[in-house]
């Protein structure tokens, strides 16, 4: 049997490396690209978000080193929302919070070793600083990865604040609405 070209095997290896998908998932995926997909659409798209930053106030994709949303959130005071992923700020933005915010994309963990530069800590305490809230809003997994990642931010900002997993956030939210 003739070997597969080499585009394939390394979009094969491409989608294996993505978390939970796994060398069987990745090959499925790679076969229904290249034969029932639309690959030159999937470039295009591929090709869009390369050319996106990170926006250095909040850490989310953005088209410029600060997004429109960071560069409205100039003062000083308020609650600042810290939270462990874009699913779980899409949630609790959707529950009613507006304020100025920062999405981790992960926990620590050093067995896996996820250290604080890996989820851009020194942004996070950039923006606390110049930012000067009265208080945080850890939003974390309830795992002791997420638990020790609020904790350390909350040490070592200094600020006071509150240490919640995502769900009690929106309960409270919700409650506040009510």
């Amino acid at each position: 049997m003739k070997a597969l070209p080499q585009e394939y095997q390394l979009l094969c290896e491409a989608f294996d490396a993505l978390p939970g998908i796994g060398p069987d998932n990745a090959r499925r995926l790679t076969e229904w690209l290249v034969y029932r997909g639309n690959a030159d659409s999937m470039a295009g798209v591929l090709s869009g978000i390369a050319s996106l930053t990170v926006c250095e106030g909040c850490n989310r994709l953005a088209r410029m080193s600060l997004c429109d949303t960071c560069t409205s959130f100039n003062g000083t005071g308020g609650m600042f929302l810290v939270v462990d992923s874009e699913s779980s700020f899409d949630r609790i933005r959707s529950a009613g919070f507006k304020g100025p915010h920062f999405v981790l994309h992960g926990e620590l963990s050093p067995t896996r070793g996820v250290g604080p530069s890996d989820l851009k800590m020194n942004w996070l305490f950039a923006r606390l600083t110049a930012l000067v809230p009265d208080s945080l809003l850890l939003a974390t997994g309830g795992s002791v990865e997420g638990r020790a990642t609020a904790e350390y931010i909350a040490r070592r900002s200094g600020i006071a604040g509150r240490i919640l997993t995502v769900p009690e956030v929106l309960e409270q939210l919700e409650s506040s609405v009510e």
